[in-house]
């Protein structure tokens, strides 16, 4: 959204095809691109973050490089979850737009390997051979394996999602302690406010969004209702990756659905 350049007539294109009958395509599109670059604000992307932002971008483009160009998959011959998870802003956000897409050609070849597939409804990852034979099937790696590739993507995902994580619950708390007469059922919005967080010396203000809360717990309580030995497992896989402290940030008052819409319990 801020490389207008390479870009804008691409993005504007699309949003022309869009354009119901009377309203003027051209405002359309310059009117959703500006609320996608305030998007980026809420986020934390400003001047002043922005080339952290983008270096780190650069760094989880070639650690999700180097464990691509050894596996098609996350974890192994087929996509999982996480596969169907990251997908969506690797293809939407970074593997489809000009100036994204031609950085990822030109910097990660096996990621966009990996997008292509995932696009596709039949498995497609005939380069991973050895000795003449294919190396993978459908299937996951074998015992559970999570590959030194894979944990290394996850570390790098680790350096502002914890402290990210961490700064929004205090902020999400510190309101819910200001809203003693909320009644349960009470609707929320996307965002609270910008929490203050650090990475690599920067301090980025980012929106505390209730919303990431609810998906956090869904993991925690999957956590929780692990036997105690594959507790242990997961503890000591999340700590190597630095993620351990995700499984005690929790908000103070729990969310719920309700009638498809998110409120307070």
């Amino acid at each position: 959204w801020n490389f207008d350049e390479d870009n804008e007539a691409f993005i504007a294109w699309h949003f022309h095809m869009l354009a119901p009958p009377g309203l003027d395509p051209a405002k359309m599109a310059k009117a959703a691109m500006d609320r996608m670059r305030m998007g980026a604000v809420a986020f934390g992307v400003t001047p002043e973050t922005s080339p952290g932002v983008e270096a780190r971008y650069l760094e989880f483009l070639s650690v999700l490089d180097r464990h691509f160009a050894d596996a098609p998959y996350l974890l192994g011959g087929r996509p999982c979850t996480g596969d169907f998870s990251l997908i969506a802003p690797m293809f939407a956000h970074l593997g489809r737009d000009p100036k994204p897409l031609a950085l990822m050609q030109s910097r990660a070849m096996s990621v966009f390997r990996w997008v292509e597939p995932m696009n596709r409804p039949d498995a497609d990852h005939g380069e991973y051979v050895a000795d003449g034979e294919a190396r993978f099937g459908d299937a996951f790696f074998a015992d559970d394996e999570i590959p030194e590739t894979l944990v290394a993507v996850l570390q790098q995902i680790a350096l502002d999602f914890v402290p990210e994580t961490i700064a929004a619950a205090e902020f999400i708390n510190d309101w819910l302690a200001q809203q003693a007469d909320l009644p349960a059922g009470t609707p929320f919005q996307r965002g609270l406010g910008l929490a203050p967080f650090e990475v690599d010396g920067v301090t980025i203000h980012a929106l505390a969004q209730p919303h990431r809360f609810y998906l956090l717990r869904r993991a925690q309580d999957a956590f929780e209702s692990l036997s105690a030995e594959d507790r242990a497992q997961v503890e000591s896989l999340l700590d190597r990756c630095n993620l351990l402290p995700v499984l005690d940030v929790r908000l103070t008052r729990e969310i719920r659905f309700q009638g498809n819409i998110e409120v307070w319990d």
